[in-house]
């Protein structure tokens, strides 16, 4: 790997050395502070290894076989210099200032915890499937997050990926990059509209941006790990020296404003919300003028069982027999059951005779032969008188 120029660096001075660690400590650095004595010929040089701006306890000694975090706090005057770069990650592909791999092997909540660790001032970029998501840290702690979505569902879909690729690098100019975007922030809501689009010179279109509490990202991010998913383990890291005691206490960690800003870059409209039907429709033969909608139907507006129809007797064939059957008797009828309504009689036209019901021939029929037997009753009764007015034969 080439020389590259130093991220920090300056002079020390008379108790400038426990200054320059306070504020590793504060930046939560992970690198190497290399430094150097006043004079190039005095042999006064060496290097400490640094992880989340604490100094580790083995250190690679000097030539000279002494340690080099004694020989930096004995200095007085010289210059020191601090080059940043990326605690080692297992299955993954690059150099100190970048590292790439894959979200088949690694979780997106582990990446995260592996940049909060380290003390990442950077980014961290999800790819799958076209789709982007991009984190910005500052000293290891989460600022913003721009991804292609509209909403939370969107943000907890990036962080159950499973497929496609990931890409950590070191940017100290992050917080600054951030500070001067014109970005209006407005409050989380339910119902909003996104923006037109509308050309930007970066060709980036910020159609919402909302703050949400860096516990609820966090607490988002492991609700949507797999349970059946692990990253490789990650080495422990070094463990860190006592603190001098001449060294000012370490400053406060964390921001005063604990939440992160989600920019949503997708220009899609926001899902209406299906209204729950306050109504039922009855259906209704086609042409009915009389259909409406109707509330639900209560119990007392329940279809009640229909009357049995009475059938009509039919009408019998006359036969020669003086005697003739009886008509049907109508079917019981159910017990609370309601009478059907009875069909409208139909006037017959004025040139047509209405046909006789079955009653009727039968009537008929009954008076005929009554008559018949009335006749031979007669008959017999004035044969009779007939036969009695003649005188007797001798």
């Amino acid at each position: 790997m080439g020389t590259r120029t130093p991220s920090l660096g300056g002079d020390l001075r008379d108790g400038g050395v426990m200054e320059v660690f306070r504020r590793c400590e504060a930046r939560r650095v992970t690198g190497v502070l290399r430094f150097w004595g006043s004079d190039d010929d005095d042999g006064v040089e060496g290097e400490v290894r640094l992880y989340g701006g604490e100094i580790a306890v083995d250190q690679e000694r000097r030539d000279d076989g002494q340690d080099p975090v004694d020989v930096l706090l004995g200095l007085e005057s010289g210059r020191w210099e601090l080059d940043p770069c990326l605690p080692p990650l297992p299955v993954s592909r690059g150099t100190d200032l970048r590292r790439t791999g894959s979200l088949a092997v690694h979780v997106p909540v582990d990446l995260m915890s592996y940049c909060e660790q380290g003390g990442l001032t950077g980014t961290l970029v999800l790819t799958h499937e076209g789709r982007k998501a991009q984190a910005f840290y500052e000293n290891g702690e989460l600022l913003a997050i721009e991804l292609d979505g509209r909403d939370a569902t969107d943000l907890h879909e990036v962080f159950a990926w499973e497929q496609g690729r990931f890409e950590i690098s070191l940017d100290l100019d992050v917080p600054r990059k951030l500070a001067n975007e014109p970005i209006s922030v407005l409050p989380p809501s339910d119902d909003w509209a996104p923006a037109p689009p509308q050309k930007r010179e970066d060709t980036r279109q910020f159609l919402r941006v909302v703050q949400m509490a860096l516990v609820d990202v966090l607490d988002e991010s492991e609700k949507a790990r797999s349970p059946t998913r692990t990253s490789p383990p990650l080495p422990p890291p070094p463990k860190a020296r006592p603190r001098p005691q001449t060294m000012p206490p370490p400053p406060k960690r964390g921001r005063a404003d604990q939440t992160v800003r989600l920019v949503y870059l997708t220009a899609e409209p926001s899902p209406m919300k299906r209204e729950e039907p306050t109504v039922s429709t009855r259906h209704v033969a086609k042409g009915d003028a009389s259909a409406e909608k109707v509330g639900a139907a209560t119990p007392s507006d329940e279809r009640k069982p229909m009357a049995k129809k009475r059938k009509n007797p039919r009408s019998r064939p006359a036969k020669a027999a003086p005697e003739a059957p009886a008509p049907e008797a109508p079917a019981p009828k159910a017990p609370g059951a309601a009478s059907a309504p009875k069909p409208a009689a139909s006037k017959p036209p004025a040139d047509t005779v209405p046909e006789e019901g079955g009653a009727v021939a039968a009537l008929k029929q009954i008076g005929t032969a009554s008559a018949w037997a009335l006749a031979v009753v007669v008959l017999g009764l004035v044969i009779l008188f007939v036969l009695g007015k003649l005188p007797a034969v001798q």
